[in-house]
């Protein structure tokens, strides 16, 4: 008896040591000063991402050059490191929507509400995010992907 009433106390505080649940949010917006005009910033986003996801054809799934959109499906890993002091590597899918003025760009990043991770203890799909601790890793891919994109989007296009 004294067995069955442990299993159930153990059973009962299982999930309380699990991270805090995640209520905040997955999408971040910026508007980047280009300084450059509607449609070269166009063109020299759309050089960007053709060289950075090695495949523009299946990347860019939308592209609007008359009103300066460009819509791309992004596959982007970074290493983290979990709860216990392990490193993982986590492999977010993010939907860049970016629209072009003359001088400045408005990007969207938007994150798949699911991501991959793999370790040297295996690997899987996980529904994100489901604690802070997961927020965290999250909000730092996006911070170092949106750098990366803000960077190419301003960077000038080399001459031949």
């Amino acid at each position: 008896m004294r067995l069955l009433l442990v299993t159930l106390m153990i059973m009962a505080t299982g999930c309380a040591g699990m991270g805090k649940p995640f209520v905040g949010n997955t999408n971040k917006e910026q508007v980047i000063q280009t300084g450059k005009s509607k449609d070269t910033g166009y063109d020299d986003a759309l050089v960007f991402f053709a060289k950075y996801m090695n495949d523009s054809n299946s990347a860019v799934k939308v592209k609007e050059r008359i009103s300066g959109q460009l819509v791309v499906k992004i596959g982007y890993s970074c290493e983290v490191t979990l709860p216990l002091g392990n490193k993982a590597h986590m492999i977010l899918s993010y939907v860049a929507d970016v629209k072009f003025k003359d001088k400045k760009a408005k990007l969207k990043l938007n994150v798949d509400p699911s991501y991959s991770y793999s370790s040297g203890y295996g690997s899987g799909r996980v529904r994100i995010p489901a604690s802070t601790d997961q927020q965290e890793n999250i909000d730092k891919c996006l911070k170092n992907l949106e750098d990366e994109i803000t960077a190419g989007i301003k960077a000038k296009r080399e001459s031949w």
